[in-house]
């Protein structure tokens, strides 16, 4: 689980890249400075979503002071109440304190021990790439859609984009229960039985995972790629072990 401090040295970090965010833009681009482990993504007990953005979120009550200095960096608080709290880096001259200006901070450079796995997908746009992010929008589609309550909606994200591909799947849903449900897709414009390939950390999430009823794979197959819909194959942890999943081949050391 990642702690608070860890959390705010990512805030900092972020602020030297975009000097401004919201709480709720921290929340979305954390990713691009920290991986989030399972534990940082299981839901709240207490709020209606996950751990990680609650302790984000804990970091603004816990701030003492609308000025405060966290790792070396001077950062701003703004108002909360309705309109969201807002993070600035502050440079200080004397007693005048102003925002960095983004020139100053556009090509620096951050010291960062944490390893994300976050793609960039403007570089990396293969075609199978292409379909693959295609597919995961037309589920994320699918699962806003069957969602009756505004409450529940809220809940679904596309973890992939807003996090990274080093969770072990690519959405983060609401089955008919209220139940936290993560769905990684994988997506083909052949048939139901064409087969696909998962990644190391991909297998071992689902490994881990092999009895939860709370984790899917949906194979998404027929996908149209003029309409951008297919048909949906919903596989378990455990069915994917047992009647899917073929080594192909091995590693030697």
């Amino acid at each position: 689980m990642t702690s608070e401090n860890d959390f705010k040295r990512s805030i900092a970090m972020l602020l030297t890249k975009y000097v401004s965010l919201t709480t709720e833009d921290i929340k979305k681009k954390i990713g691009e400075v920290v991986v989030l482990d399972k534990q940082d993504l299981e839901m709240s007990k207490t709020r209606n979503e996950p751990m990680y953005k609650q302790r984000i979120g804990n970091i603004v009550s816990h701030m003492k002071s609308n000025v405060v200095n966290i790792y070396n960096y001077q950062i701003k608080k703004g108002n909360g109440g309705k309109i969201p709290t807002t993070f600035t880096l502050l440079t200080s001259k004397d007693d005048d304190i102003k925002p960095v200006p983004q020139s100053d901070i556009k090509d620096k450079k951050v010291e960062n021990s944490f390893k994300p796995i976050k793609i960039n997908w403007n570089k990396k746009i293969s075609n199978n790439n292409n379909i693959g992010r295609r597919g995961e929008l037309f589920v994320l589609d699918e699962e806003l859609n069957k969602q009756t309550s505004p409450s529940d909606k809220i809940r679904i994200e596309h973890t992939s984009q807003y996090i990274g591909d080093g969770t072990g799947y690519d959405i983060m849903s609401v089955d008919s229960n209220g139940n936290t449900l993560y769905i990684e897709v994988k997506t083909t414009t052949m048939g139901e039985d064409t087969p696909f390939y998962m990644s190391h950390n991909e297998k071992e999430f689902f490994e881990q995972n092999i009895n939860s009823k709370n984790l899917l794979l949906y194979r998404v197959y027929d996908f149209d790629l003029e309409k951008d819909e297919g048909k949906i194959k919903k596989i378990s942890p455990k069915e994917l072990f047992e009647h899917v999943f073929k080594p192909m081949s091995y590693k030697v050391l």
